[in-house]
């Protein structure tokens, strides 16, 4: 079953992914695979960013060209992501489901259509959530066979998931949540061995870069400063309400009403304490209601990857295999609720992704056609520019050559008083080019930031000759 599940998800994973980046976050991750710099977000996903570099160090090597790198980090991450099918299924069945509802709950992890999105796309989310759910498979083993070893490999693991998406050292408590399952005079024992080894995978990626790349603290009190930017951003209204509900259903509609039955139920299996199942639920549930709030749930569901398994997948299997063992009719149904999700939104995610696709595919050969010194005011593109001169920097063909363009991105770097910045880069020599494609821009900041842009180039930097406009 494990092997079925992972195909499956594989598979999903290859339909629904778009053929280029996409997304703001993966064009800093594949520069960063080229240049080995870590640092931007968070802790930098040290874990990440460093396996991704030494695939892409490799790549390069054996004469791979620069351009290839992103396809060849997408796949071996998908590769990575795909295993959170069968993890969930091994999860569920040690958490004491049924083997049916292990597999349902596998299911509604590989037909997800977000989940299949995320893994088919260069992000952290999938390899963290794959990560994360190994950690609690060796947890659930650890208490089960109370076995140290095992609770030091869940720990490591989840050291390994929190270098790869540091929100994830809130799982800490699904641990610690299981040791009430097992034997009283283990749990000193197993805990320690799941804290020292946490510890530890956490820790040694964090000091290696702190101690080889100077300036790597700065990048992380810059993260802080933009997460202080976000929070005065974010609003949570009505409309906010109902696009985070929207995209709990992206993940699976007749699952996640599944998951809300299991909660009402107050003799639900999900609500009993010192249980393995309470144990993964729990925090899980509590993972994905924090992330109501943030200021990217305006663009993706994608942040809430992680925790859809635990506080959804297996729950909602719960009530699905309550409900599906009284006939095999009932069962062909809760496959095709499964099912039936992905293969509408395959076709839909990828028309949307197609703008997006086009605009990577057409960027390098616009921006080679600049001034080497030009300054760009994009908004989705943004981050495309420096991964474009990384990898021209890295390109035979052009002998090395390195473009100084700068970008002028929506954001926390986004400047005060954009008139008075680009006009100074024209003061001293530098071509402006503004992007007013309307594809180019997306979410409620960037539009901000576009009526900006316009109002500049209405005030008649449209027509001067050192000023170019995409349109």
């Amino acid at each position: 079953m494990a092997r079925a599940l992972y195909a499956g998800a594989l598979l999903a994973a290859l339909a629904m992914a778009p053929a280029a980046p996409v997304y703001w976050d993966t064009w800093g991750y594949v520069r960063q695979a080229l240049e080995g710099d870590v640092g931007g977000l968070g802790l930098g996903r040290p874990v990440f960013v460093l396996g991704s570099y030494a695939i892409a160090q490799g790549w390069l090597a054996a004469g791979g060209s620069a351009w290839h790198v992103e396809p060849l980090l997408r796949l071996f991450w998908t590769f990575v992501s795909a295993a959170s099918a069968p993890l969930a299924w091994r999860l569920a069945l040690g958490c004491g489901l049924t083997s049916r509802a292990a597999v349902v709950a596998g299911l509604a992890v590989a037909c997800s259509p977000v989940m299949a999105h995320v893994a088919g796309t260069l992000l952290t989310d999938g390899p963290a959530t794959t990560l994360l759910l190994a950690a609690l498979v060796c947890g659930v083993t650890s208490v089960q066979r109370q076995s140290v070893t095992q609770a030091a490999a869940a720990g490591a693991l989840l050291g390994l998931a929190i270098g790869v998406r540091e929100q994830l050292a809130s799982s800490i408590v699904a641990l610690a949540l299981m040791l009430l399952a097992a034997p009283r005079a283990l749990r000193l024992r197993l805990g320690l061995a799941m804290a020292l080894a946490c510890a530890i995978a956490a820790a040694l990626p964090v000091a290696y870069v702190y101690f080889t790349q100077p300036g790597y603290a700065g990048t992380v009190r810059g993260w802080l400063d933009g997460l202080a930017h976000d929070r005065a951003m974010q609003t949570f209204g009505v409309q906010d309400a109902l696009r985070y509900l929207g995209w709990i259903a992206a993940f699976g509609p007749a699952v996640a009403v599944a998951a809300l039955v299991s909660f009402a139920r107050r003799s639900s299996p999900v609500w009993r304490p010192a249980t393995m199942l309470f144990a993964i639920t729990v925090p899980s549930l509590l993972q994905l209601l924090s992330m109501a709030g943030i200021l990217g749930m305006a663009y993706s569901p994608r942040y809430l990857a992680s925790a859809w398994p635990g506080a959804l997948a297996i729950p909602g299997a719960v009530t699905l295999d309550r409900w599906a063992r009284e006939s095999r009719t009932r069962l062909a149904l809760v496959v095709a609720a499964l099912v039936l999700p992905f293969l509408v939104a395959v076709p839909v995610v990828r028309s949307r992704a197609s703008e997006a696709v086009e605009t990577w595919r057409a960027l390098p050969s616009m921006l080679l056609a600049l001034p080497s010194n030009a300054v760009v005011v994009t908004g989705r593109p943004c981050p495309a520019i420096p991964l474009v001169r990384a990898i021209v920097a890295r390109d035979p063909a052009h002998d090395g050559r390195s473009p100084g363009w700068q970008a002028v991105c929506p954001g926390w770097a986004w400047p005060r008083d954009l008139a008075a910045h680009l006009d100074t880069a024209r003061a001293d020599g530098r071509p402006v080019v503004l992007d007013l494609r309307p594809a180019s821009w997306t979410g409620a900041e960037q539009l901000a930031a576009l009526q900006q842009v316009e109002a500049y180039a209405r005030g008649g930097a449209n027509a001067a000759a050192d000023v170019v406009v995409w349109k």
